[in-house]
């Protein structure tokens, strides 16, 4: 079987929407920066590049000063 992880694991994952709400309760809490990973474990690489597309697209907006 393979690694699970959730939220109390410190990753973000999860629509759009509920990823910008996380990265702003990190930005509340002062953090101010984060690690970002698109490819986990045995994703295929289409599968992050539609990853990091949605991101860049509508989460990362959000976010610049």
């Amino acid at each position: 079987p393979g690694a699970r992880v959730g939220r109390g694991d410190g990753v973000i994952y999860g629509s759009p929407g509920r990823v910008a709400e996380d990265i702003a309760a990190l930005d509340r809490l002062g953090v101010g920066g984060i690690i970002a990973v698109f490819r986990m474990g045995p994703m295929p690489h289409e599968l992050a590049t539609q990853s990091l597309t949605l991101f860049m697209r509508d989460v990362a907006p959000q976010f610049r000063p």
